[in-house]
């Protein structure tokens, strides 16, 4: 068992960019203390607003809009340097 005090692990989350669109959405165009009620709002009209599409047998890019994992450092340094390399690549 590791030793908290010396565990190089940290918890990483990670939010869907499309929720998080949605969310700068409101936080710039509604005021700070309806934040959190219009979201709640639109989450709530959301499918009367929305036509959902027909996802019968098909995977969801993501499960969850929010992801949250435990991660060593040498595994963040590892995701790290293939993000990097992702990027270089994609942007030449």
């Amino acid at each position: 068992m590791k030793d908290p005090q010396t565990d190089a692990s940290y918890l990483r989350s990670e939010i869907d960019p499309d929720v998080m669109k949605v969310a700068d959405f409101i936080r710039s165009n509604v005021h700070p203390s309806r934040v959190i009620r219009v979201a709640q709002w639109v989450a709530e009209l959301a499918p009367l607003l929305w036509e959902q599409p027909d996802m019968k047998g098909k995977l969801h890019d993501r499960a969850v809009p929010v992801s949250i994992w435990r991660v060593d450092e040498a595994t963040m340094a590892d995701r790290e340097r293939a993000e990097l390399a992702r990027q270089a690549s994609t942007s030449s």
